[in-house]
């Protein structure tokens, strides 16, 4: 079997021997660390996209970002994060977006953060790539996709 699988981390291998219940496998690349509990998935690529054309942020109907790379709350350039949108809200592969604050809590002037591209989409949820930042990243910043 020459089939490459996939870890949830970013972690491709090669299977070296197989049997029923288990496998052994040489780690081929890892973009970050095993953990415990991780497990492996046929690697299923998908088609390469290009960003999208800006278009404009839409404010009044934002995403929120719930969560980052291994857990993490805070994130710059080149790292991913997750939004509460995805397939079943319209969220597609190639998207850009904007991430913004409200000035004043529950409202106020909108300040921009940094934006990015949606780089994977599922139906209730998305990987977006932040590509520039103004500040920091975190958990709760909100998303405006651009249409």
């Amino acid at each position: 079997m020459t089939q490459s699988v996939y870890g949830r981390r970013g972690i491709a291998v090669a299977p070296h021997s197989l049997a029923a219940e288990s496998a052994v496998a040489v780690v081929v690349y890892a973009c970050s660390e095993f953990m415990a509990g991780d497990s492996l998935e046929p690697f299923d690529p998908q088609l390469v996209t290009s960003a999208q054309s800006p278009g404009e942020p839409q404010f009044d109907d934002p995403a929120h970002i719930v969560f980052g790379e291994l857990g993490r709350e805070i994130a710059g350039p080149k790292q991913l994060m997750v939004i509460d949108r995805g397939l079943n809200q319209g969220v597609v592969r190639g998207q850009r977006f904007t991430v913004f604050r409200r000035a004043v809590a529950g409202g106020g002037p909108i300040v921009r953060v940094g934006d990015g591209v949606i780089v994977a989409v599922r139906p209730q949820s998305a990987t977006i790539q932040i590509e520039r930042v103004s500040d920091a990243v975190v958990v709760g910043d909100l998303v405006a996709m651009h249409k």
